[in-house]
């Protein structure tokens, strides 16, 4: 029997020396480990921390094991860390979860914890064993491909809207509204270049406001100081940031909330046609910020997309220019005049008020040619098409080349009597220019016949009525013998 005590006290021993073994060598890995491991109790007081926690925090294990553990969580992180650990020791389970975790130089680290049930002797919930890994830099990482990838889509966005618009100001405002959302700025504008220190808003957003306008005549004119002092810097697209700006240095001070006692500015040139359009303006106040390389570089390559549209805009507008312009005279073609008289024959129809229409032609135009050649009948037309424009004083009026030697003359809000005061001053002011025409039948310089006509458009007529008695009345002014003036009256028809 005592034999058999002795060799149940020998494993005894034995066990011991095991399990003090076991714990000696569980204490060394989980202290020589990176991760913080430290366990709470089922009322939520420390019962371990590893030297790894202890390095982190900078505390002995006994100031350590005094410390509330809601103490090092990050404020804004702190609510949701305790919903989750409340939770997990209502309900003896454990959980994962993300949040930055002061050190001891009071600085903050983002750390994965993950926290697993503890159980003691009798297999009932003793609290949590937990193990914190630092992703810091995983994070920092996630947030620079988040980054990488909100720039790649918003340049993406502004790309497609230049492909599938020409309108600039659709292009300026979605281009302001993205860049905004990537940088949280106080205020993000896009100018147009006036002159050396000049300015003119076009788009602007401030505080979840917008100002926006392309046409320059509403747009605000403003001067700029910092667009005076680097102008040759912009214009050779050089990128200006500053970090500290005085406002007393801003002109129009009285623009801007006292508070702003000062701000960053980021200056950014849009180059369009090889020259200096405009500016992406970014400012930042209270406090004012420190621009970095990622939005310096986004700004750049928005301002580069920019000048693309610019220069495309521009194209398609003088494209545009072009299909509507006659080539020879530089007036409206025939295809403009089409357009223009459709749209107020409607809008008049509308506004129940009249509408004119001069139709003209030059008297013996093809004897003309014979007998001067056509490069003179070329310049001929060139002269009588700038004598009709000159002779318009309205902003509505247009004059446009209605045929080979043919010109038109629309005239909105014009009464017959207008019409016809119109027409003869225009065939005086070409008479006046004294075009030689020897061979003419009519007169010994150049000579117009007009036909003139006029109505109150209704839905019940086509403008076409009022062309067709217009050029009845051409018709019968060249009957009568040329160079002069004939109405003919719709009722007429």
């Amino acid at each position: 029997m005592s034999n058999k005590l002795k060799h149940l006290e020998e494993i005894n021993l034995h066990l011991e020396s095991q399990a003090k073994e076991t714990q000696k060598l569980f204490k060394t890995i989980v202290d020589s480990t990176l991760d913080l491991i430290w366990t709470i109790d089922a009322n939520e007081k420390y019962t371990f921390l590893n030297q790894s926690w202890l390095s982190y925090t900078g505390q002995s294990l006994a100031e350590g094991l005094k410390e509330n553990w809601r103490d090092r969580i990050h404020p804004e992180d702190l609510a949701e860390c305790v919903e989750v650990y409340n939770s997990a020791l209502k309900k003896c389970q454990g959980f994962k979860i993300e949040y930055r975790l002061r050190r001891f130089d009071d600085s903050y680290r983002t750390i994965l914890n993950t926290a697993v049930r503890q159980h003691n002797e009798e297999g009932e919930f003793a609290g949590l064993l937990c193990s914190c890994s630092d992703i810091t830099q995983r994070k920092i990482t996630e947030l620079k491909i988040a980054k990488q990838v909100q720039v790649e889509r918003i340049l993406t966005d502004i790309i497609q809207d230049i492909h599938s618009s020409l309108d600039i100001d659709l292009i300026l405002q979605t281009a302001t509204e993205k860049v905004n959302q990537y940088l949280s700025a106080d205020r993000i504008f896009i100018t147009k270049i006036i002159n050396k220190n000049q300015l003119t808003l076009l788009f602007e957003s401030e505080g979840g406001s917008f100002f926006t306008g392309c046409d320059l005549t509403k747009a605000k004119q403003l001067p700029n100081k910092d667009l005076i002092d680097n102008f040759t810097k912009l214009s050779q697209g050089e990128i200006i940031a500053a970090n500290n700006i005085s406002l007393t240095t801003m002109i129009n001070i009285d623009s801007y909330d006292l508070p702003r006692a000062s701000f960053a500015l980021l200056l950014v040139p849009i180059i369009a046609n090889q020259k200096l359009w405009g500016l992406v303006c970014v400012e930042q106040y209270l406090p004012p910020r420190s621009w970095e390389l990622d939005e310096i570089k986004l700004l750049k390559q928005v301002a580069i997309q920019l000048g693309v549209a610019i220069k495309q805009s521009e194209m398609y507008r003088e494209l545009e220019q072009l299909a509507v312009i006659d080539g020879l005279t530089k007036i409206a073609n025939r295809r403009k005049f089409d357009r223009y008289l459709a749209t107020e024959w409607k809008r008049l129809t509308r506004e129940k008020n009249p509408l004119s229409l001069i139709l003209c032609d030059i008297d013996y135009f093809k004897l003309y040619n014979d007998t001067y050649g056509h490069q003179a009948g070329d310049l001929c037309l060139q002269k009588v098409a700038q004598a009709i424009s000159k002779a318009l004083k309205r902003p509505a009026d247009l004059v446009a080349r209605y045929g080979g030697e043919e010109f038109a003359v629309i005239l909105p809000n014009t009464e017959i009597g207008g019409a016809i005061s119109l027409a003869e001053q225009i065939r005086l002011q070409v008479q006046s220019l004294k075009i030689p025409h020897i061979n003419s039948p009519v007169d010994l310089y150049i000579t117009l016949s007009f036909g003139v006509s006029s109505s109150i458009p209704s839905s019940g007529l086509g403008f076409y009525t009022l062309v067709a008695a217009a050029d009845k009345g051409l018709y019968q002014a060249k009957e009568l013998g040329r160079n002069r003036v004939v109405k003919f009256d719709l009722n007429e028809f």
